[in-house]
């Protein structure tokens, strides 16, 4: 069984903040490498559609 290192995705969000913050990247280069994080981490735990559940949720807590 493959054990997942969490701190590993903690460590590339924390580092993709650092970059926008610093305007090293723009916000949508930022947006894509989310994007693909999660598409990764969701193959990893089974689930291929959670970018999609991620979207969703995101947009239902929109006000």
């Amino acid at each position: 069984m493959v054990r997942l290192d969490m701190t590993i995705y903690l460590d590339a969000v924390n580092h993709i903040d650092k970059v926008v913050s610093n305007k090293s990247i723009t916000s949508s280069a930022a947006k894509g490498i989310i994007f693909s994080l999660v598409e990764t981490f969701g193959a990893m735990v089974g689930d291929p559609d959670l970018p999609a559940h991620l979207k969703f949720g995101y947009m239902g807590l929109k006000i």
